[in-house]
């Protein structure tokens, strides 16, 4: 596959996913290691969290409301990707607060923070992804599965990551 067949396929699910790595490389870049690490952990906790229950969690809903199986996914999956980021964003203002009063980030630390946010904004990238997968739009995933040549790379990354995190915790 040649340059010019990778920029005919690029369509706006891989813009979101570049910006969104952009974005979070940059934040990181500026931020560096110390201050990236909680957040690298929260996204990671949000993605896997959120896989694990919004099936369990939207069932119930759907049964017990006359809110629709699909939204009550979408709903839950959102919801609990961002109150278990919330959550980590408190844990990170805490830690911040009361440990690292005046950080300087020296360039290796600089460096470490970029690390740190490459893996954040895959698992972000990874995050948004799923979230608009489970929204039952025939464009979406038309635009993620045949159109996109980062989607599905990116839908493998979240499950990946929860499957391997639960089969590591011996969870089912």
């Amino acid at each position: 596959m040649g340059l010019l067949d990778i920029l005919s396929r690029i369509n706006w699910v891989d813009v979101l996913i570049l910006t969104i790595l952009f974005r979070i490389c940059y934040v990181g870049f500026n931020r560096g290691l110390a201050n990236e690490a909680v957040p690298l952990i929260g996204i990671y906790a949000a993605l896997v969290i959120s896989l694990h229950f919004y099936a369990p969690i939207g069932n119930f809903i759907s049964g017990f409301t006359s809110i629709n199986k699909n939204h009550a996914y979408v709903l839950c999956f959102v919801s609990l990707a961002a109150f278990t980021n919330y959550v980590f964003s408190i844990i990170e203002a805490y830690i911040v607060s009361k440990v690292m009063q005046i950080h300087v980030a020296s360039l290796l630390d600089r460096i470490g923070g970029l690390f740190f946010g490459i893996l954040r904004g895959i698992l972000l990238a990874s995050v948004v992804i799923t979230a608009l997968e489970l929204i039952p739009i025939k464009y979406l995933d038309d635009s993620i599965y045949k159109r996109s040549l980062l989607g599905t790379r990116f839908l493998n990354i979240a499950k990946g990551a929860h499957n391997k995190t639960f089969s590591f915790l011996g969870v089912r």
